[in-house]
């Protein structure tokens, strides 16, 4: 046996699980490779891993052994490389160490996209792994159950193949901020699963959903409309300062402003006035640069509150001691029919009224008519008044007229003449 020379060093595998210990031994040997038997401080150091810094051989056997703790991620080659302390020019390598998977434990679930949008259809992977999450490959195929939580359906779902890895297409709710949590389970091994969150988010911004503030406007009444900025599928997108242009349809209308912004929540909004004819349809719709838009549904003026009468007659030339018609018709402030009930009662001043000369309007018309019978001198003015219990609403003037030629009124200028005397 010679003087020591150099230093053998070995690993109990090169092969070890990842994140294990694997057993390093250092042993003395002359320039021949004879072990030499002597105690001498060995220090030892890693590429990956980690080792203790030093050891000391046994005079007995010439040998030291310490472990190393492989790094916790399969496939990392460790070098470990032993030092003499007095010499350091004497030293040696281990074989490569390289990390292997451990056993299957857990599928670790990933996707592209946790955060989808709503009612569309990702890919989920389930990859089998050991305790660091390393890939565990799979001879022969493994069968995955799938479950989720708030819906979603599953489709072509695959075994694992070679690498261990199976894949599965997941449709996501329909409905904006839906979390489904989704769990990937082994067939046969029901300790052996994985879960992960996926949560539903809003498509971009495509159009506007505008509204009124009154679907049944009163003729001539001031309402909001608002449109709000959504997605295809309906769901708000709050982004401020959008310029909104608005325009509308239907006879009579005003908007409040051409143009507007939109606030924190996304809305816009105008002031519109609705035509003061009653049922007049209008339609109001929003549309910025993009162009994004929306449209409200129609909406349709109705006559407002009571307010006056209207009062006509016909005809308003009647032959003297003929009968003329008196219409009332109940109204709004601008006009428009009020259909209602109400109680009216007529005055003339000249020839004479059905009697009783107090009518109730027609609730499904809010109009009464009585007849006047008028005087039987022609060129004789008549007013007629009609009063709602309040106000006194006056017909149109109606003058008598002369009837067509019926008789001859013949007269004299004395019916005492003097005897052979003329008659003018």
């Amino acid at each position: 046996m010679g003087a020591f020379a150099k230093i053998k060093v070995t690993a109990s595998t090169l092969a070890p699980v990842a994140g294990d210990k694997v057993q390093i031994t250092a042993q003395l040997q002359d320039k021949n490779g004879n072990d030499i038997k002597a105690a001498r401080q060995i220090n030892f150091s890693t590429n990956k891993g980690s080792v203790a810094a030093n050891g000391t051989t046994d005079a007995g056997t010439g040998s030291v052994t310490i472990d190393l703790t492989t790094d916790t991620k399969s496939g990392i080659g460790h070098t470990v490389t032993a030092v003499d302390n007095a010499n350091t020019e004497i030293k040696s390598d281990t074989q490569l160490i390289t990390t292997v998977a451990g056993i299957g434990v857990k599928y670790l679930l990933t996707t592209a996209n946790a955060t989808p949008k709503f009612d569309t259809e990702i890919i989920i992977n389930a990859q089998l792994v050991d305790v660091n999450n390393n890939a565990v490959p799979t001879a022969t195929p493994r069968t995955i159950n799938w479950a989720s939580t708030n819906g979603g359906t599953f489709s072509g779902a695959t075994g694992t193949d070679v690498t261990g890895k199976a894949t599965v297409n997941f449709k996501v709710s329909n409905v904006v901020n839906t979390t489904h949590e989704v769990t990937a389970t082994d067939n046969v091994d029901g300790t052996i699963k994985g879960t992960l969150s996926i949560t539903t988010v809003a498509g971009p911004p495509s159009k506007y959903i505008v509204t009124t503030s009154n679907a049944t406007p009163v003729a001539g009444e001031d309402i909001t409309i608002k449109a709000q900025l959504t997605d295809e599928g309906n769901n708000p997108h709050k982004i401020p300062n959008i310029t909104v242009n608005w325009t509308f349809t239907g006879t009579g209308g005003e908007l409040a402003d051409t143009k507007s912004k939109t606030d924190q929540n996304g809305i816009a909004e105008v002031k519109f006035k609705t035509s003061k004819t009653a049922n007049t349809a209008h339609t109001v719709t929003a549309k910025d640069s993009v162009p994004r838009e929306g449209t409200t549904n129609t909406f349709t003026t109705k006559a407002g509150a009571y307010a006056k009468l209207k009062v006509t007659a016909a005809p308003l030339d009647p032959v003297a001691g003929e009968k003329t018609v008196i219409t009332v018709q109940l109204q709004d402030i601008n006009g428009n029919d009020v259909k209602e009930a109400k109680q009216i009662s007529f005055t003339t001043d000249k020839g004479t009224l059905e009697n009783p000369a107090t009518k109730t309007t027609d609730a499904l018309t809010g109009k009464t008519t009585i007849e006047l019978t008028t005087d039987t001198k022609s060129g004789t003015v008549h007013k007629v008044t009609a009063n709602d219990g309040t106000t006194n609403f006056d017909a149109p003037v109606i003058t008598t007229k002369s009837g067509a030629y019926a008789k001859l009124k013949i007269t004299a200028s004395t019916v005492t003449p003097v005897a052979g005397g003329q008659l003018g």
